[in-house]
């Protein structure tokens, strides 16, 4: 069974954080809890002989946003669901898209498989989920939502095609994924397609209050955050 779940990312968490204490996940059966650290400070968290640790200067952010705890171990929860950490989703799709909606540039299955691994790759939460899976963990991994409706998308430069693209195309690429990420032990979740307002980018009933004066595109409210996480509570009892 899986009872205690941990939530580890980076500032995109914070919502989730509210969602839960406004009680938005209160009929769960699962206690949620959290580890991580905001912003730039999640580039300094570390795995060392199998566990997560911050290096020095950002252990009190972490402590702050972990209800203390200073490091993190496969053993120390049910399940883990390593949300954001910059594993960005419109960083692949974009390009992916493109590429699909695009003639002379279509790539076989084999190239966007590639593209994918090394998305996933270069991902520090990604290599922290799929490490914990390598210890025996259950974990999903849940990559960064898609910027506001409205903002524009520095992902996006260079791949001007990508209206182009159907939702069957969108679909073969996260079933991709969804394969490729359990070769590694780990369960994926992408974006609720409830949540967009067209195929790349979110509806702005999920956009944070007063984002568009802050210029701030990227974060979600807690509405987004009890999407998110529910979702991924439901991957977590499929596995289990």
């Amino acid at each position: 069974m899986v009872k205690r779940v941990c939530f580890v990312g980076d500032s995109q968490i914070m919502s989730l954080i509210r969602a839960v204490d406004a009680g938005m996940l209160s009929d769960r059966e699962e206690s949620i809890h959290f580890f991580g650290a905001q912003g730039p400070k999640f580039r300094q968290l570390r795995m060392v002989d199998g566990h997560i640790i911050p290096e020095e200067s950002a252990i009190d952010n972490v402590k702050t946003i972990s209800g203390g705890r200073s490091q993190l171990r496969p053993g120390d929860f049910d399940a883990f669901v390593f949300l954001g950490g910059r594993l960005r989703f419109s960083n692949i799709m974009f390009p992916l898209m493109h590429y699909r909606a695009t003639d002379d540039l279509f790539l076989s299955h084999a190239v966007e498989a590639e593209m994918i691994s090394s998305w996933f790759a270069h991902s520090r939460n990604f290599r922290f989920g799929r490490d914990f899976a390598k210890a025996g963990a259950k974990v999903v991994v849940v990559p960064e939502a898609f910027l506001i409706e409205g903002f524009n998308s520095a992902d996006a430069t260079g791949y001007p095609n990508y209206q182009g693209a159907t939702w069957e195309d969108y679909d073969e690429v996260v079933s991709a994924m969804l394969v490729l990420a359990a070769r590694q032990g780990v369960g994926f979740v992408t974006q609720p397609k409830e949540t967009l307002s067209s195929m790349l980018f979110t509806d702005p009933d999920f956009a944070i209050e007063g984002a568009f004066e802050k210029k701030d595109g990227g974060h979600k409210n807690e509405a987004f955050a009890n999407l998110i996480a529910r979702s991924a509570l439901n991957e977590l009892m499929r596995m289990a």
